[in-house]
């Protein structure tokens, strides 16, 4: 019997909110690497007509009408991908680009593993902060982003849907987390190379030298801060507590309008505290209940 090509055996997930048509241009450039496309669209408008969604072959699109969180659009894409009968499915954000043959990369390396003991694959991340490094072979690695995650329908059953309280930020690391706690291990396959844009890059000049450094809205700073906090007490993680800290110290030293970031980060103490979780609206209208 003629073995079916493993990029038949994947879909992939698409994330969309507030999507331009380079985005659009990016998706259909990679459609070809996967059996299947799902988009899942997080927008509050249909944008289906105006991007043309509905002309471009071999994609299911998905609009979902109002923000419902990363992890909710996820979760419905990916479950939507195993009920159709892929074996695969691997998580991608908007604004991220295939630089390397990630579907060669990974089958390669699933055909030649046993899988008994892989919970995701993922790639290699080239930013414009920080330059790839030019490493062989796969490494086991604690936590990866969720853009070029790879995961089986196997592990899906086993370890379950993305953390949909999150809503937004750390559920890439909270889903690593738990599937070590499974048993299972994340191997980053290093010729698998995905580009990406987290967040707006700074420049610093420091002793003559020149950092670069990330700066977001500073709603995402509550998200990260709450959930790094809440995750951190769930699997007792002296480490992501650690990097909750270093992002407050981060916006001491780096960040313009500090008292705003200040009103947000407050809110994500409390929050997590509380385990107020879901998006900030719901959080902030429970506290008023």
């Amino acid at each position: 019997m003629k073995r079916i090509p493993l990029f038949e055996e994947t879909a992939a997930v698409i994330t969309l909110y507030l999507p331009d048509v380079t985005v659009i241009s990016g998706i259909t450039s990679m459609v070809s690497s996967f059996g299947h496309v799902y988009i899942v669209d997080n927008s509050p408008l249909v944008l289906q007509q105006n991007l043309h969604l509905g002309d471009v072959p071999n994609v299911t699109y998905l609009p979902m009408g109002k923000n419902t969180g990363l992890a909710h659009a996820m979760n419905i894409g990916c479950s939507t991908a195993f009920a159709n009968g892929f074996k695969y499915v691997v998580t991608m954000d908007q604004d991220s680009t295939l630089l390397t043959d990630l579907m060669t990369v990974y089958s390669r390396y699933i055909e030649d593993q046993s899988l008994g003991q892989i919970g995701a694959l993922c790639p290699q991340y080239q930013t414009d902060r920080s330059d790839l490094k030019l490493l062989e072979g796969e490494d086991i690695v604690k936590v990866t982003m969720q853009s070029g995650m790879c995961i089986s329908s196997h592990v899906w059953a086993q370890v379950g849907q993305f953390s949909e309280p999150l809503f937004l930020d750390v559920i890439d690391w909270e889903y690593c987390f738990r599937l070590q706690k499974h048993g299972f291990k994340v191997i980053r396959c290093n010729a698998a190379v995905l580009g990406h844009r987290p967040a707006t890059t700074k420049t610093i000049s420091l002793f003559g030298h020149k950092y670069k450094y990330g700066i977001a809205e500073p709603v995402r700073y509550y998200y990260q801060i709450r959930n790094l906090l809440f995750v951190s007490h769930e699997y007792r993680s002296v480490w992501l507590a650690a990097v909750a800290v270093m992002k407050f110290l981060k916006v001491i030293l780096l960040f313009p309008h500090k008292t705003v970031y200040f009103h947000y980060i407050l809110d994500a103490l409390r929050d997590a505290i509380k385990c107020r979780m879901g998006s900030y609206e719901d959080a902030r209208n429970e506290t008023h209940r």
